[in-house]
């Protein structure tokens, strides 16, 4: 390797490298929010406190050979248990971030002292790469930088853990699915929500890089890949990766565990394997599949199945969710709330309901036709929101059966996935983790043709997919509104986000001890207050106010029960909310309508309003 080489593997060079595009972008377009950048360096801090907390559990308890991968996972799983436990007793402050945020000081020094060597080597054989690696993340880091917007973060991903930000902690949400179902995750981005509303984003966005970066080191070592930038290329160029990079969303953390899990697995550390593929069904249900056809590979390729193995596995499996059950159990009467809602009864869950979020999540099979045509469907329509992978999965795989690869377990367990997850759900980011897989034997497939027809194929639909990437990316954010300087901050995120002038009236407009009744919306991010909001998929959280209430006195007298201060109401999305999810009965949405049509707002813009308790005449 020359000096040129040497230099360009330089991990302070790519970082300012990426702090001098920000400053130019900044340049370019002076309404470009400048705040980005502290934002930008919080995410990192945080990012390397984690791994610095891996790291010391893992050397705490194991002398082998450890890796930035394992060592933030690990992290990430001890962030997650510590903050469970503080939601938990309700004791979740200010202080006690703070005190998360300075104990890998202490550890660090610990470290130094003691670990030095492997320290510097774990994190210098990660980020020691060739500069272009980098930059090409450079189109994912845009919309990184863009105040969140998308739906399912706004209620869920980010909502959930600011939901316990504002009320110190785990509360009953029966009318709120998405705080009692798979939340590991976003427990774990409490530290990072309370550091500021643009952190979470790229807390994300670097783990989406330490997954990929980690997916083409595996990929080298195992499969002898040689282009290690055509393997970047095949993964980002990727719609889905491009979205689930920029967006807050778990699946991409359900492959970053799914990995690991597999990692180990592969390295025969099994019960240690069972602890990541555990967490990863915390963070999401549905990873119980992979989980499933993973052992159904294994079964495949060893030709034998240990049952004392198997039976450890999944007691260390069920171990890691047990604080998520005994919760689930706390607050809802169904530990694995909302499954197996009629052998456990909760007060606003049944049948109903779990058949709207069924209807809602579909699958892809419904005919024999589906399943011929799933190949190519998969290649060219979105599969849930985000789900575009396009066209070179289905054009490079068939020369797999031309090159006679050996290391087929992997493609298996992946084609296996993607197949049998198709019978449960529509979406197909779901598998993420099958699509990074593939990207290595896509790889493999062009590798070993040496013909230069095949190349200019694979370019295309590289510029093909990148082009589509942004296209989808652009009908989310609308981001030229806000880069051409059309827009403020403020009023992009009204463009974005409808409620947000209600919600940024909310906290400029009312002490730190008011609660919110957040109605018509279950977007709830960026609401300084302690509030209560139902998700879509439940019954309207006006159903317990209005059950006891037969005018608007009685109203007003349950919603002073739980010392409501405050509603939030969207009509436009309230209307659509009710057409779509049948949310209330005809006989409560006359009621409500009968009694908000006689309150006065102290705050309106179009069909959003703000209604103040003490206001409303009695």
């Amino acid at each position: 390797m020359n000096i040129d080489n040497i230099k360009s593997n330089k991990f302070i060079i790519n970082i300012l490298i990426i702090f001098a595009i920000l400053v130019t972008i900044n340049a370019l377009f002076l309404r470009y929010p400048i705040y980005v950048i502290l934002p930008f360096l919080k995410a990192l801090l945080l990012i390397f406190e984690i791994f610095i907390y891996g790291f010391f559990f893992i050397k705490f308890f194991n002398k082998g050979k450890i890796g930035v991968l394992e060592s933030f996972g690990t992290g990430l799983i001890f962030t997650t248990f510590f903050f469970f436990i503080i939601s938990f007793f309700k004791i979740l402050s200010a202080w006690i971030i703070i005190l998360f945020y300075l104990i890998p000081v202490i550890i660090l020094f610990f470290i130094i002292k003691n670990h030095k060597s492997n320290f510097y080597k774990t994190i210098n054989s990660f980020i020691k790469r060739p500069s272009l690696e980098y930059l090409i993340f450079v189109f994912p880091l845009i919309y990184a930088s863009l105040p969140s917007s998308f739906y399912d973060t706004l209620v869920f991903h980010l909502g959930i853990p600011n939901l316990y930000l504002q009320n110190s902690g785990f509360i009953s949400a029966l009318q709120f699915l998405y705080a009692n179902t798979s939340i590991y995750y976003e427990i774990s981005l409490i530290p990072s929500v309370f550091a500021g509303d643009m952190v979470p984003r790229f807390f994300h966005f670097f783990i989406g890089i330490i997954l990929i970066f980690s997916i083409i080191d595996f990929a080298i070592e195992n499969f002898k890949i040689k282009k290690r930038n055509i393997l970047l290329l095949t993964i980002i160029s990727m719609p889905m990766s491009v979205f689930l990079i920029s967006i807050v969303k778990n699946d991409l953390l359900s492959a970053f565990f799914i990995f690991i899990g597999i990692k180990y697995f592969l390295k025969k550390r099994v019960n240690i394997s069972a602890i990541f593929w555990g967490f990863s069904i915390g963070v999401k249900y549905t990873n119980i599949i992979p989980l499933g056809i993973f052992f159904i590979a294994i079964f495949i390729k060893e030709k034998w199945f240990d049952s004392k193995k198997a039976i450890i596995f999944g007691l260390i499996v069920l171990g890691i969710l047990l604080p998520l059950m005994i919760k689930n159990y706390n607050f809802t009467n169904n530990p694995v709330f909302p499954f197996f809602h009629n052998s456990f009864k909760s007060e606003f869950w049944d049948s109903s309901r779990s058949a709207v979020m069924t209807k809602d999540t579909s699958k892809v099979f419904h005919s024999f036709k589906d399943v011929i045509k799933f190949p190519y469907n998969i290649s060219f329509s979105q599969l849930g929101s985000g789900g575009i992978i396009g066209a070179l999965f289905l054009i490079f795989l068939p020369f797999l059966i031309l090159k006679k690869e050996k290391n087929y377990f992997l493609l298996i367990f992946s084609l296996l996935t993607i197949f049998a997850g198709a019978f449960f759900k529509m979406s197909i980011r779901c598998w993420y983790i099958s699509f990074l897989f593939l990207s290595i034997y896509v790889v493999i497939a062009y590798e070993s043709q040496s013909k230069k027809i095949i190349k200019y194929i694979f370019f295309i639909i590289i510029f093909l997919n990148l082009l589509t990437s942004f296209a989808l990316m652009e009908r989310i954010f609308r981001s030229y509104y806000l880069f051409s300087g059309k827009l403020s901050i403020e009023e992009y995120k009204t463009l974005t986000f409808p409620t947000y002038p209600a919600i940024s009236f909310i906290n400029k407009n009312s002490t730190k001890e008011s609660k919110i009744l957040i109605v018509g919306e279950s977007r709830n991010f960026y609401l300084k207050r302690a509030y209560q909001v139902s998700s879509p998929y439940d019954y309207s959280i006006l159903k317990r106010y209005l059950k006891n209430s037969n005018n608007k006195k009685e109203f007003i007298n349950e919603l002073k029960k739980d010392k409501i201060n405050f509603i939030i109401f969207n009509m436009g999305e309230f209307i659509r909310l009710q057409k779509d999810y049948k949310r209330m009965s005809e006989n409560e949405l006359k009621k409500f309508s009968s009694f908000i049509r006689t309150l006065k707002p102290i705050f309106r813009k179009n069909n959003l309003f703000v209604f103040k308790i003490s206001y409303i005449s009695q």
